[in-house]
């Protein structure tokens, strides 16, 4: 591996012409992207994707004043980036006139879809780093065609928009230190001492050279700034301010010269309520923040990159400050917009910059998490009126997320005290084997790599990191986790990645076409196999080290999301009389959105509801095949011999299908 990593070189240049390898992903990702198309319309809604699609049209409705997204369906969610909940809403429509038969949640489906191709292509390009595209493509399919994620790929609109721009941030991340590497190849001919000068001794010597002109500016954007920065901490008081001297003036009863103004502005305030005048100077109030924020900030890190660089006696080329730093940051930015847990590819990439480059880079750190967290802000219209306060807040609610019931090894458990074990085991057993079996060679070559290969050695920190921290969070420390691992799918990427180190050496001595079809073979047939075993709900897929996904009937979740319940509906819709009484247990939405326009639904009914049909999802694998006989079911929904949801009814008879 250390070879393959010196013959690619981890600083190299991208090359301009795509590789055949890199062809061929691009036209298995169209091929992934027709297999989308063809069938998002198969897949259920998860559990909360109902409540956070109206929440992501209530944001995009605060760009224009109104303030839905502050009470969402579920609390909870407003504390939640809604950037990925917008991007969708925004593009429903256009894609309902392309595709006018796809309901709004087979088109959030497709998206999510596309959002996972791009997961899947970042992966690649992380890998060319480490070795050739051809084990390259290999991990790449390896991390495709995992059941589980090829079935969270349809229907996590949280955690798989969260998993591509997490990849995303750190593939251009590492873009910006390559980048920041040919920009100090002037630095390092400097003189000696002038070299390990510090971040603030080249400033202090740029100030005495550079113009009144830069000073004035500086000093300028730096009390703007201030005063900013004060805004953002202590909003909510100015805020509060503003609204106050507003109800004095429209009761006539602030200072002469206010009352006169606001006589002048607003003409008709006998017609019109005070709450009105109020929502107007809370959207002007964002927007003048958000203005700031860009005229204030930016341009004064453009006036320090400048004096900083003539201390230094040199500029750092403009390549450094081009494309890289702009997608690393914007991809950090909405990633966090996504989950605040996207800050961690942040930390990954200005570790990275600071054990490369120490002090001289304190001024792109500075610059890349500036810009991040103002596109986080744009996109996140929760933070407007009090950002510091409302993103600690969604920080906290990560370590003091409601306790769910977790069903691990046939015990329930409250997801606040599970096994040290828990996240090992399941990633254990919903992980395809060749995969695991690839870790163990790999984690060895990874280990002798980092001994022996200056060069690799600060990629493969980090992506150890990028794994171990939140896997030692949740075995060391308890984080609480449920609907298996899915709130922690970005961390999975090093796992493809040191698997790939195996891939490398094995491609490189199967030089014969056959031989790596073969392990083409090998490496994709179970991830395969179990898609089209259990299509489409690859995600209940588990291993044969518990037996397969049968074996873990009553282990382990499967269908924790009740996306069966779309096939259950439709065989209501198509069996039941007119004004049919159907009674959904469990998430509501998650049926009813596919239900007739005829039908009486009632939520979770009482025992003494007299229903003709009843939907009962087996989130927590309660029933089994064998204890259908005892129920009066009309209709299963099962794959692989695992029941994912039931319809009762004393009208029908039984219809066990698979």
């Amino acid at each position: 591996m250390a070879k393959a990593i010196r013959a690619r070189g981890i600083e190299s240049q991208p090359r301009h012409l795509p590789s055949r390898w890199t062809l061929v992903l691009f036209l298995v990702l169209a091929g992934n992207v027709l297999y989308g198309a063809l069938h998002a319309s198969d897949y259920g809604q998860s559990w909360d994707d109902p409540a956070e699609a109206d929440y992501g049209e209530a944001a995009l409705r605060a760009y224009i004043g109104t303030r839905g997204y502050e009470a969402p369906r579920l609390p909870m969610t407003r504390l939640y980036g809604p950037f990925y909940f917008m991007l969708v809403g925004g593009s429903s429509t256009g894609l309902h006139s392309l595709v006018p038969a796809w309901d709004a949640v087979d088109i959030r489906h497709f998206i999510n879809f596309l959002a996972f191709q791009v997961a899947i292509l970042g992966l690649f390009f992380l890998a060319r780093r480490m070795f050739a595209d051809g084990p390259a493509l290999f991990a790449a399919l390896l991390f495709a065609y995992q059941p589980v994620l090829f079935g969270h790929g349809f229907i996590n609109q949280k955690d798989i928009p969260l998993l591509a721009l997490f990849i995303l941030a750190v593939l251009f991340g590492f873009r910006l230190v390559d980048r920041m590497g040919a920009a100090n190849t002037g630095v390092a001919a400097m003189d000696v001492h002038d070299a390990d000068r510090s971040f603030l001794g080249d400033f202090v010597v740029g100030w005495r050279s550079v113009g009144r002109g830069k000073q004035l500016a500086f000093l300028l954007l730096s009390v703007m700034g201030l005063l900013v920065s004060i805004d953002l901490v202590w909003g909510s008081v100015l805020m509060g301010t503003a609204t106050s001297i507003l109800t004095s003036a429209y009761r006539g009863e602030a200072w002469g010269p206010i009352n006169g103004l606001f006589a002048a502005i607003a003409q008709d305030a006998h017609k019109t309520p005070l709450t009105s005048y109020i929502d107007k100077v809370r959207v002007m109030f964002g927007w003048i923040r958000i203005v700031g924020i860009y005229i204030v900030f930016l341009p004064s890190f453009a006036v320090v990159r400048g004096i900083v660089a003539s201390g230094r006696g040199t500029r750092f080329p403009a390549r450094v400050w081009t494309w890289p730093w702009m997608a690393s940051s914007l991809a950090l930015g909405l990633a966090i917009s996504v989950r605040p847990v996207g800050a961690m590819a942040g930390a990954l990439v200005s570790l990275a910059l600071l054990v490369r480059y120490g002090r001289r880079s304190l001024l792109l750190v500075a610059s890349y998490w500036v810009v991040a967290l103002s596109i986080s802000y744009l996109t996140w219209p929760n933070l407007w009126e009090d950002p510091i306060h409302r993103f600690l807040q969604s920080l906290r609610l990560l370590a003091e997320f409601p306790s769910h019931a977790v069903l691990f090894r046939a015990v329930i458990h409250s997801s606040r005290e599970l096994p040290w074990d828990y996240l090992p085991t399941l990633l254990g057993v919903q992980l395809t084997e060749p995969l695991l079996l690839l870790l163990i060679p790999g984690l060895f070559m990874a280990s002798r790599a980092f001994i022996k290969d200056a060069r690799g050695q600060l990629f493969l920190l980090v992506a150890c990191l990028w794994f171990l921290l939140p896997f030692l969070g949740s075995v060391v420390f308890g984080l609480p986790l449920y609907d298996n691992f899915r709130q922690v799918l970005f961390v999975l990427p090093p796992l493809f990645l040191i698997a790939g180190l195996a891939i490398d050496r094995v491609w490189s001595l199967a030089r014969l076409p056959i031989g790596r079809m073969a392990l083409a073979g090998l490496l994709l047939s179970p991830g395969l196999a179990g898609i089209m075993e259990l299509r489409p709900y690859e995600y209940v897929y588990y291993n044969h080290l518990v037996g397969g996904t049968n074996g873990s009937a009553d282990l382990f979740p499967h269908d924790y999301w009740c996306t069966s319940y779309r096939e259950a509906m439709e065989w209501v819709n198509e069996t039941a009389p007119r004004g049919a009484k159907v009674a959904i247990y469990g998430p509501f939405d998650v049926a009813a959105t596919f239900a007739r326009a005829d039908f009486e639904l009632a939520p979770s009914p009482p025992r003494r509801y007299r229903a003709d049909y009843a939907l009962l999802c087996n989130d927590l694998s309660a029933v089994k095949a064998e204890d259908l006989d005892e129920l009066p079911t009309a209709f299963v929904v099962m794959r692989s011999d695992v029941v994912l949801s039931i319809v009762l009814s004393t009208r029908g008879s039984e219809n066990l299908a698979p």
